[in-house]
């Protein structure tokens, strides 16, 4: 009978932790949409999972919250790239964060600039059931965290 409880603690930890179907949608929707960052560039990839209503909070400037605006403000970096490392959707399933840790190239004055951040991503879900990126924020890491999953 121990060994029964013994198992049936270890199973059911096992279930509290594990993803759900629709956590594991929104990490490879947020993979995705790095992956096509790369691909296809940042403007053209963001247009693509970006909601009609977003947010973001640029680093060192003012929110913005025009759809138009926030994709013309990427014409400035050079590079974004990121990991997603973790995503929560609420029990409704329609609304779910992810975060992780992103690269950004810039170009200044003739030099290659790189930092790293802490992101964290709002997704709601569109009335077709695609995932949309609703709100966008970030904060600087270290370079020694960013290094550990850029090499």
């Amino acid at each position: 009978m121990k060994k029964f409880f013994i198992t049936f603690a270890i199973f059911s930890s096992l279930i509290a932790f594990s993803q759900t179907q629709s956590e594991k949608e929104l990490l490879e929707t947020d993979k995705t949409l790095a992956k096509l960052s790369i691909e296809k560039g940042i403007k053209a990839a963001f247009d693509e999972y970006l909601a009609d209503n977003p947010t973001t909070f640029p680093f060192n400037k003012d929110v913005l919250t025009d759809r138009v605006k926030i994709l013309n403000s990427y014409a400035g970096l050079k590079s974004l790239e990121w990991v997603p490392l973790k995503a929560e959707v609420s029990q409704s399933e329609d609304l779910g964060y992810t975060y992780g840790i992103g690269k950004i190239t810039v170009e200044e004055a003739g030099k290659t600039k790189i930092s790293y951040s802490h992101y964290i991503s709002i997704w709601k879900k569109n009335n077709v059931g695609q995932w949309k990126l609703i709100l966008d924020t970030g904060n600087d890491c270290s370079e020694e965290v960013g290094k550990k999953y850029f090499k």
